[in-house]
């Protein structure tokens, strides 16, 4: 799944992003993403879809201590 991370002040469908924000994907128009990115305006990353689920978070805890 990829995300986009403002590189510089900017906005998308009214709302404003500042410098390191995460920017929801359908914000941002697919064919205008090549641009924004080698303009150096947004930054796209790819991210796991692994939830972090409770039960997942108490087993790692466990393991650590």
């Amino acid at each position: 799944m990829k995300k986009y991370i403002a590189a510089k002040p900017c906005s998308f469908g009214g709302k404003r992003y500042i410098i390191g924000e995460t920017i929801p994907t359908e914000a941002v128009d697919p064919a205008r993403a090549p641009a924004l990115i080698k303009y150096g305006t947004i930054q796209e990353v790819e991210v796991s879809e692994t939830p972090k689920t409770p039960a997942a978070s108490k087993a790692k805890r466990e393991k650590v201590e």
